[in-house]
């Protein structure tokens, strides 16, 4: 006669261990995968402290204008105040420096056509960062503010700024060293129809 085998014991078995280390790594992946996935609800800036990298570069010609006869200060920009004004650090000391040589619209007092979008372009493109200060003739302006051409690496700020249509070439004598350049950056950015010159809705 057979034997019936109750199905109360087939049940009872222990799991082998070969199905233990299995459900155990999986589980394991599970808790990873949700440990490392990006969390979406972080504002933007909180994610990473790291500055996102600049997706351009400076063209030579641009940077053959720079004065090299006259002082070079290094700095970190703890503020962006507008799209032409920033405060740097340098030395344990505050400054607010002017970048020589253009205009960008209004965005603090009052707010003008594209001036809040030059000031969050200018922010992109140097808040927190390590910049090189570079002096043409004047020392300040009426305002006590440093003029300065601003550097971020090989990056040409004040060009850059207005290659882009984000601010106006304007000669502002005697600091004119790079007021030819940035004239042909502003006419190359009209004839782009970039920023300002672009066509309005």
């Amino acid at each position: 006669m057979s034997k019936c085998v109750s199905s109360h014991s087939v049940w009872s078995r222990p799991p082998l261990p070969l199905t233990l280390l299995t459900i155990v790594l999986v589980l394991f992946l599970l808790i990873l995968v949700k440990t490392l996935a990006p969390k979406g609800n972080l504002p933007l800036g909180e994610a990473t402290t790291t500055p996102r990298p600049i997706p351009l570069f400076t063209d030579s010609s641009a940077l053959a204008c720079l004065p090299t006869n006259t002082i070079r200060e290094q700095g970190k920009v703890v503020r962006v105040v507008d799209g032409d004004t920033v405060e740097v650090e340098i030395n344990g000391s505050l400054f607010n420096v002017r970048y020589i040589g253009i205009d960008t619209p209004e965005s603090t007092i009052r707010i003008e056509y594209f001036g809040e979008e030059a000031a969050a372009r200018n922010q992109a493109l140097v808040d927190g960062r390590e910049v090189t200060l570079i002096k043409d003739v004047s020392e300040t302006d009426r305002y006590g503010r440093l003029l300065r051409y601003v550097l971020v690496g090989e990056i040409f700020i004040n060009y850059e700024l207005v290659r882009g249509g984000y601010a106006n070439a304007l000669r502002y004598p005697p600091d004119v060293a790079c007021a030819e350049v940035f004239h042909m950056a502003e006419h190359k950015a009209r004839e782009e129809g970039l920023g300002l010159w672009a066509p309005r809705p």
